[in-house]
């Protein structure tokens, strides 16, 4: 978001859906996040029907790169009290749940690629989610390679998904 209101990028993604004013955003994907463990942990085959029962889990934070909606969930069951690791990315925190430091949460789209490597806990019913957001100063303000992007983004959304 930086990059784009400094000018510095035309075009950007984000899950905060906090305005901007001076940005323009478009939903691009609905997102979910969830909860899991690695294969050695103990409840790795287990499904949690509530949350709060997690409470005394050590636990893999991705620090700095967690959605709002995330955290407000983490926070209402007490999750993330027992800090096991703190990642810098998503990348790191997949690699320490997956060695058992803790259980975390991760995109979904994200941990598919960790095959068998990881196990989700948490019905899909109480998932968090949230929209990722395609921003953008101005369209009409964006260089003509940018305008094309954008146009081709949109178009694509169009194609594929329910929302516009």
């Amino acid at each position: 978001m930086d990059a784009v209101i400094a000018g510095d990028c035309d075009i950007g993604l984000t899950y905060e859906s906090d305005s901007v004013p001076t940005l323009h955003y478009e939903p691009i994907v609905w997102e979910s996040q969830q909860l899991y463990c690695g294969r050695n942990h103990r409840l790795f085959g287990k499904t949690v029907g509530n949350p709060a029962l997690l409470s005394r889990q050590r636990f893999v934070l991705a620090q700095g790169d967690e959605p709002k909606d995330v955290e407000r969930f983490r926070l209402h069951y007490a999750l993330g009290r027992h800090v096991g690791a703190r990642a810098d990315d998503l990348s790191e925190a997949m690699r320490l749940i997956q060695l058992g430091v803790g259980v975390g949460f991760l995109p979904t789209i994200v941990a598919d690629t960790a095959g068998d490597k990881l196990w989700p806990l948490l019905p899909a019913s109480l998932l968090p989610s949230y929209f990722v957001y395609m921003i953008s100063l101005e369209v009409s303000l964006l260089s003509t390679p940018a305008q094309l992007f954008h146009e081709e983004m949109r178009q694509s959304m169009r194609e594929h998904t329910t929302f516009r």
